[in-house]
């Protein structure tokens, strides 16, 4: 990413995510030696990430909390 990283978390199934300040998100299946981009978010900046308990993403961005799906666990 190009954007300054701001958020980031272990999700439940061990998997990392990482937020940019542009909104994108970035997942790492491998203990984090390597990221792909898993969506752009909300595409506000993100200031902190979040697994609610039904199986979604909340993320703090600058207009409030936003709920996204969670990336797909393959590929």
């Amino acid at each position: 990413t190009r954007n300054s990283l701001s958020a980031g978390m272990c999700l439940d199934d061990g998997r990392l995510l990482l937020a940019s300040q542009s909104g994108e998100l970035l997942l790492s299946r491998d203990g984090g030696r390597s990221f792909k981009a898993a969506s752009n978010g909300s595409g506000l900046p993100v200031t902190a990430v979040a697994q609610t308990a039904g199986g979604r993403l909340a993320l703090a961005t600058m207009r409030g909390v936003r709920s996204v799906p969670l990336p797909a666990s393959s590929s």
